[in-house]
């Protein structure tokens, strides 16, 4: 029996002999899909103040010479760098984290992570795939299992994920099938060269989604503008924080707060971002109310506040951006992270709630008896009561500001129905409309009372 013990012994402290010399001989602890940014991080690294973590949502979405441009507008000169990857996870992102802390630059001020899930169970498909097992390093192996424990799976699938993060850590801890990889990093380094696959960053880290054309997100590009029903009920399902039970529970709270105490601990600011999307897929959302009373949480998936980063136009499918969004995003997301040091009024916290645009509006004569105007107004706020204004024409009028081109009072001020979001519709009847006169149309919203915003006008011909 002690022999056994003894030759157990023995073999246990040659594995941890083997992973502690494995590991110590890695010029970098990534060494697939990864390594190009962060061999460039290591490479550049002084070069910026401000670094972004987080998926495809924060690497498609984040622009950071946008960001840094506005920032300057603002008073808050930066110089960022997008770190986030298509593919990553919130433990991924944590293992990141750590090797940023751990290789910082002194002139690294602030880190903006993306908040998502910690859910284990979207990865159980990418069995031993060098992206999956390149992250299941023994730093963050504890925090795995806490996630998988913490989760509102059943027991079958916790086991199942547990089996699953197991299995690829200890074929992380020991480099399993990586042996000709490590020679040829070894035989670059010694020859003074480049990592291989790791080539020079473009765009400050940030790609455009169009670029990536993979099948499944091309599919998923196609249904978003085909069948957009679907998408509309669950940005309304978010704009009536409807609860969704399966979603409920899981966040790893422990977690968030670890990333926040390592960044502060030395001094760099952590803003942690739920980033702007059309889909329901944060599990564990319902817990963000809590980490965001200790730490900063910039809740940019709820629509109500923040209007003008969900116009239709700005996304390229569910829970991505696209070119024309990223920028309008990166400006938006330098708005309220220097909003942070500076207040906003109450002004400022109106704008964030209104649209990009102006809203669009149609009205034409429903009929050659001209006696009712169909009007349909899009892109509005998703707050506000909506009305639609039909007179003669006038110029020069402003109400609380906002420039409108009807009389005081006007002829008809009818209210409007709206669709579902940033949508509204009406059915204006003409009887007290004066004949033979031009007329205009015009949307109006209204919010405590006061005009916020009007669509162009839309003229009309004599009744």
């Amino acid at each position: 029996m002690l022999k056994t013990i003894g030759h157990a012994a023995l073999f246990m402290a040659g594995v941890v002999f083997v992973d502690v010399n494995l590991h110590s001989i890695e010029p970098l602890p990534f060494w697939s899909w990864s390594r190009s940014k962060v061999n460039w991080v290591a490479e550049h690294g002084a070069e910026y103040d401000t670094l972004f973590l987080g998926s495809s949502r924060m690497h498609y979405g984040l622009r950071p010479d946008v960001f840094d441009a506005r920032m300057a507008e603002l008073g808050h000169p930066t110089s960022s760098f997008n770190s986030a990857l298509s593919g990553m996870r919130m433990h991924d992102v944590v293992q990141m984290l750590d090797w940023v802390v751990d290789n910082r630059s002194p002139r690294l001020k602030r880190v903006v992570i993306e908040l998502h899930s910690f859910d284990q169970a979207i990865r159980g498909h990418q069995w031993f795939s060098d992206q999956d097992l390149e992250m299941h390093a023994p730093g963050v192996f504890w925090m795995r299992v806490c996630s998988v424990l913490l989760s509102n799976n059943t027991w079958f699938d916790k086991m199942s994920q547990l089996h699953y993060v197991a299995l690829h850590s200890v074929s992380n801890a020991l480099r399993l099938g990586q042996g000709t990889r490590m020679l040829q990093d070894c035989l670059t380094r010694a020859r003074g060269a480049r990592l291989p696959d790791a080539y020079d960053v473009r765009d400050g880290g940030w790609q455009d989604v169009a670029t990536v054309q993979l099948p499944h997100m091309v599919k998923e590009h196609e249904e978003f503008l085909t069948k957009p029903a679907q998408v509309e009920q669950q940005l309304q399902w978010k704009v009536l924080r409807k609860r969704i039970e399966v979603l409920e529970g899981g966040l790893n709270l422990d977690a968030v707060r670890s990333m926040a105490s390592k960044l502060r601990n030395i001094g760099i600011e952590p803003v942690f971002v739920v980033m702007p999307t059309y889909s329901c897929d944060f599990n564990g959302r319902d817990g963000v109310a809590e980490i965001a009373r200790e730490i900063c949480v910039l809740e940019l998936d709820d629509p109500m506040p923040n209007r003008r980063i969900y116009d239709w136009s700005f996304y390229y499918d569910p829970s991505h951006l696209n070119a024309a969004g990223s920028s309008i995003f990166s400006r938006y997301l330098a708005d309220r992270i220097a909003a942070i040091e500076t207040p906003v009024s109450d002004r400022a916290r109106l704008e964030q709630a209104m649209p990009a645009a102006v809203p669009t509006l149609q009205a034409r004569w429903k009929d050659g008896k001209r006696e009712a105007i169909a009007v349909r107004v899009d892109g509005l706020p998703f707050v506000g009561e909506v009305f639609a204004v039909v007179s003669e024409a006038a110029d020069g009028c402003q109400i609380d500001g906002v420039p409108v081109a009807f009389p005081l009072p006007p002829r008809i001020h009818q209210p409007m129905q709206r669709e579902i979001l940033y949508s509204a519709h009406a059915e204006v009847i003409a009887s007290e409309l004066p004949a033979g006169l031009p007329l205009i149309a015009q949307a109006c919203v209204i919010v405590d009372g006061k005009l916020v915003l009007a669509s162009e006008p839309v003229c009309l011909e004599p009744r």
